[in-house]
């Protein structure tokens, strides 16, 4: 399995190397033997549903936003990859957040996305690719009037590595977002957790667009690492419905993200969405499911997936 490279960030500079390596032994424990605790309810998600529900019926599509942040050895709090060519922020072909078998570009292409388009650039935004797929209705689509096959699609953004301050932002701003007819239904994060390495005044910089509670009705997830505890205190009151952050230094493999869309796609219960990307992520990572489940939190921070139901299969062509 392969881990977030994330480097001892400012937050935790002051534990010494035993209290870290005891921290990550017990959070392994406590992934692989603690019972569960807290439950999720089904009504969480109604709000997603119910907007998901109300624009698939009248034929539009199913809206997902990524912003990647691509990995970067240089500007980034992060442990320097050896093969530097995967971990240079200035070229998105080859990254390992983008377009490698566990980035974001590989994972559709093996899933069966299609591009519709593709905008390259020289600014902050190097690279952003539109792909769509057609998805089948179940559960609480299903009994929301979405009978038949409706298409996703899905915006990815590749950053410059150097510009994850920029990344992490725009992404807070599509979080805090006022819930319209165009935003996205799905919005998530993918890279290093840049709150583990900001200082007070950058901190303050990105809480600026962290304005209002308008995001009931969009679900939101970061892919990076330990989000559960520098991340979320950023999102809790936009209203979004927290559907993935991860709990401890865990590489952002984009299975997760294929998984989070089609679960949702599917009208699963919360504590089957969470399996649902749980799955996808242990199946690339070659962990445990249990485990998988224990490295994602999701819903409020007082609640936990516990009843995990098996559910039918994702219908994806």
């Amino acid at each position: 399995m392969k881990f977030c490279p994330a480097r001892t960030s400012n937050a935790i500079m002051n534990l010494s190397f035993p209290c870290i390596a005891a921290a990550a032994v017990i959070g392994f424990l406590a992934a692989v033997l603690c019972p569960s605790v807290g439950r999720a309810s089904a009504s969480d998600l109604d709000a997603l549903y119910d907007r998901l529900a109300a624009d698939l019926r009248e034929g539009r599509p199913m809206r997902i936003e990524v912003h990647v942040a691509l990995c970067d050895n240089d500007s980034q709090g992060i442990i320097p990859v050896k093969n530097r060519r995967i971990c240079n922020g200035d070229d998105p072909s080859a990254n390992m957040y983008w377009a490698t078998s566990e980035g974001l570009k590989g994972v559709l292409k093996e899933r069966g996305w299609k591009k519709m388009s593709v905008t390259t650039g020289d600014g902050d935004v190097m690279e952003t690719i539109v792909w769509t797929k057609r998805l089948f209705p179940g559960g609480d689509l299903s009994a929301r009037g979405v009978k038949g096959p409706f298409e996703a699609r899905l915006t990815g953004h590749a950053w410059r590595g150097c510009r994850i301050h920029e990344a992490m932002k725009a992404w807070l701003a599509g979080v805090y977002r006022e819930v319209d007819g165009s935003g996205a239904h799905l919005i998530g994060y993918v890279g290093h957790d840049w709150f583990m390495d900001v200082d007070d005044a950058a901190r303050a910089d990105l809480m600026s667009v962290a304005v209002g509670s308008g995001g009931r009705g969009t679900g939101v997830f970061a892919l990076s690492c330990a989000g559960d505890s520098f991340i979320r205190p950023a999102i809790e009151g936009a209203g979004a419905y927290i559907i993935a952050l991860n709990r401890y230094l865990t590489f952002p493999h984009a299975a997760t993200v294929h998984g989070i869309v089609t679960a949702i796609a599917a009208g699963y219960s919360p504590a089957a969405v969470h399996r649902q990307y749980a799955r996808a992520f242990s199946e690339a990572q070659k962990t445990g499911l249990r485990w998988a489940l224990k490295a994602f939190a999701m819903g409020p921070s007082d609640v936990a997936v516990i009843r995990l139901p098996t559910e039918a299969p994702v219908r994806t062509d």
